[in-house]
């Protein structure tokens, strides 16, 4: 937080001049630049920046977990915008002289901060309060009260057509579950060891949640009801018996950016909520 506020005061007063040709190597990061009517700066972004469309547009500088440093290099941005996990690319555009701006995004108040620094950093700033506003607005629209919220089983990740074994779920904490409670549910494993914990069968059968989401990454072609049937392996759970098992295959789910209330949404079209 400390490194990000030295790098919008060291760059106040010239951002505008400066900031003309930027990479952005995350999806919401993305977003969140369009949103603030920042597009025509941006020149390069990976092959997972989808939205806007016009973001296709842009020249890829690789995927998200390993974009091509020469392809970043080539496009001699002047400011690159990346999130944690894009620590050693990082590192290494930094030795090379290039300006980095590193911005977190594990929680909805990320969300709004990354905002505010963007809009700070590119003298945006009204924009970027229109913007954060705008998503809050967004978000009390669309919530869904549940008393008592009900407990969810969120997957991101597993082997499909293999059973029930390792899970990869939304853990009691970060942006996925902020998500989950704004459609009056909340994750049913309750360990805050990490963003996304390891579940196997035997914890899924201790928890025996409300309902089940499997939230499958990409665009897909996916058989849900091979997905659905992999469950048929812990028939005893009250959301197999009762059909509350659902697959949803967007990757919107997954971007804390400026739709997030949109995500809130499409959960809700999928679980419903009670009038």
């Amino acid at each position: 937080m400390f490194k990000t506020l030295f790098f919008i005061l060291l760059m106040s007063g010239s951002s505008v001049l400066w900031a003309q040709r930027t990479v952005s190597l995350a999806p919401n990061l993305t977003e969140t630049l369009f949103a603030l009517g920042l597009g025509e700066k941006v020149v390069g972004v990976t092959d997972y920046c989808l939205f806007p469309p016009e973001a296709q547009t842009k020249t890829s500088v690789g995927g998200y977990l390993d974009p091509s440093l020469e392809r970043i290099v080539g496009l001699q941005p002047d400011l690159v915008v990346c999130l944690p996990e894009h620590q050693t690319i990082r590192i290494q555009l930094e030795q090379l002289g290039l300006k980095v701006l590193e911005i977190q995004n594990y929680s909805l108040a990320d969300l709004y901060n990354m905002i505010s620094q963007l809009g700070s950093v590119f003298q945006v700033q009204a924009e970027a309060t229109a913007l954060s506003e705008k998503i809050q607005s967004d978000l009390a629209a669309v919530k869904c009260e549940r008393d008592p919220k009900l407990r969810v089983l969120a997957i991101v990740g597993r082997d499909y057509g293999m059973g029930i074994r390792e899970l990869y779920c939304v853990g009691s904490k970060g942006f996925m579950n902020e998500i989950l409670e704004w459609t009056g549910m909340q994750s049913a494993v309750e360990s805050q060891a990490n963003f996304f914990p390891q579940v196997g069968a035997e914890g899924v059968v201790q928890m025996d949640p409300d309902i089940i989401l499997d939230l499958v990454m990409g665009n897909g072609e996916w058989d849900s009801a091979k997905i659905k049937a992999d469950w048929q392996q812990l028939q005893n759970l009250r959301a197999v018996q009762e059909q509350h098992v659902y697959v949803l295959a967007d990757p919107m789910i997954f971007v804390p950016g400026p739709r997030v209330a949109s995500s809130v949404k499409r959960l809700l079209d999928v679980v419903g909520c009670p009038e």
